[in-house]
């Protein structure tokens, strides 16, 4: 697809441009202008629901002395969600700009034209020739506010939709009757474009249930993206854009920089869709059914999920930062996500995936780094003994300071258990001020017998909230457990 915009072309929020210049048609439609107007169907409270475009990039295309509009373009209507995503036509600007083209009144072009902007200076051309242009970069997303041409890293908070279309997936329990096979539930969509659905099949999950992300980007039409055909080549496929859940389940976008996302490819087997993500995670795609398509699907809970309303954030110190930004370090989240490939019978493109780690579970006991990345729901992963008294330990036993990085891997191996988020802050005798330095010097002095002081002082309250007495001392002992394996004590 080209970059041109004319009356009709999309916006990110699922409006369209409705009006343009009546002097130069493409296609038969009117060139959009900068000033021209376009919709907005965000339905946020702050957006008046259409505006005026607003020049986003550089371009030295104009028409009678007003710029073209172009693809990535902004359109003004008070929510910050609207650009302009995808223009209906083959035709193209080029990048130079030394020389800029003038177009005057009574222009008519066609598709599978480039237009080169230093190589024009009449005001009544109809045909256009184009300079061959390397191409040295591409990615499989990226923001649509860099500079028109380049695959810089993203550096303002924007709207995930700005990017491209998007579908979310929930995995959950369905009725016995429509259960396909043996740890099997059925993933349905909730949200969104139906990117991975396959005409005549329902999809389901093998292994692990969650929720999942798909998007398609939009093409831009400046040539930084892979195609279909050069996306399936690779093993794995650059992109500045990853998208991740936080403890609440929430989805965030994070502009990344050298970020490879490994491929994964869906193969047809016997009379299903399967593509493996990892170890013990499948997912399937299966013949419907009368029994699946009549299914309910019981998330417990089931997400809510606004797509108008996931952003994608800068890295912390990469760019600017204001109210409701959520900044973390990429490195410091599992993100879980892949390209598909489909096979070509399916009619899908490749698609970016970011599949969830299941909710915790009340009184789960596993290592701490087990739990990083799945929702916490209300609860809070308390960790046996603190990390400040295993730091300590560590220190005394080896006469070694670790760096934070080298600390924070080594607690990744502690035995932790999740518990009632009010039992925690309220009862824990390491929980925020109340882990002293004379607690933590007298906890790491004992490991095995800090686990015990630690539990003993949460145990009077989580049977108030109703667990009973073997299912606590079982938990225990899994933690005792867990900690002698990774050789914290005998």
């Amino acid at each position: 697809m080209g970059d041109i915009i004319t009356v009709g072309c999309k916006t990110s929020t699922g409006g369209s441009v409705i009006t343009g210049s009546g002097h130069v048609k493409i296609n038969g439609l009117s060139q959009a202008l900068l000033g021209d107007t376009a919709t907005c169907l965000c339905g946020s409270k702050s957006c008046r629901g259409q505006g005026p475009i607003v020049q986003q990039s550089s371009r030295a295309a104009n028409i009678n002395g007003t710029n073209v509009a172009r693809v990535g373009d902004f359109v003004d209507t008070g929510c910050g969600n609207c650009y302009l995503i995808a223009s209906n036509h083959n035709v193209s600007l080029g990048t130079s700009t030394a020389t800029p083209l003038s177009m005057g009144n009574g222009i008519s072009i066609g598709n599978g034209v480039s237009i080169n902007t230093g190589g024009l200076t009449t005001t009544y051309s109809q045909s256009f020739s184009s300079p061959i242009q390397t191409q040295t970069n591409k990615v499989f997303a990226k923001s649509p506010k860099v500079p028109w041409g380049s695959i810089d890293v993203g550096q303002l908070r924007e709207p995930a939709s700005s990017i491209g279309s998007m579908g979310v997936y929930a995995a959950g329990s369905m009725d016995a009757v429509a259960s396909t096979g043996l740890g099997a539930t059925a993933l349905s969509r909730i949200s969104g474009v139906a990117l991975a659905d396959i005409a005549g099949f329902s999809m389901q999950v093998i292994g692990r249930s969650g929720v999942l992300l798909a998007l398609s980007p939009t093409q831009l039409g400046d040539g930084t993206l892979y195609g279909q055909e050069e996306v399936k080549t690779k093993s794995g496929v650059e992109t500045r854009v990853r998208f991740g859940f936080d403890t609440d389940g929430n989805i965030h976008g994070y502009h990344v920089d050298n970020a490879v996302i490994p491929n994964r490819t869906v193969e047809r087997i016997g009379d299903k869709f399967v593509v493996d993500l990892e170890p013990g995670i499948r997912i399937e795609w299966v013949p419907t059914t009368t029994e699946i398509a009549g299914t309910k699907i019981l998330t417990n809970p089931i997400p809510d999920i606004d797509l108008h309303t996931i952003y994608i954030h800068p890295e912390k110190d990469q760019g600017e930062e204001f109210a409701n930004t959520y900044v973390t370090p990429i490195s410091d989240v599992d993100l879980n996500d892949y390209i598909l490939i489909f096979p070509e019978e399916t009619g899908l493109p490749p698609l970016y995936i970011v599949y969830s780690k299941p909710p915790v579970k009340m009184l789960e006991v596993d290592l701490y780094g087990n739990f990083k990345g799945r929702p916490r729901n209300g609860t809070h992963a308390d960790h046996m003994p603190s990390q400040a008294a295993v730091k300590t330990y560590i220190k005394r036993a080896t006469g070694i300071l670790y760096d934070d990085a080298q600390a924070n891997k080594k607690m990744d191996f502690v035995a932790t258990i999740i518990i009632p988020a009010r039992v925690h802050q309220k009862y824990s005798e390491t929980y925020g001020g109340r882990n002293t330095p004379t607690q933590i010097a007298k906890d790491a002095n004992n490991l095995r017998q800090a686990v015990d002081n630690n539990f003993d002082a949460i145990k009077p309250w989580m049977l108030e909230e109703g667990f009973n007495d073997t299912e606590l001392e079982n938990a225990r002992t899994k933690m005792h457990q867990l900690n002698k394996e990774n050789g914290w004590y005998r």
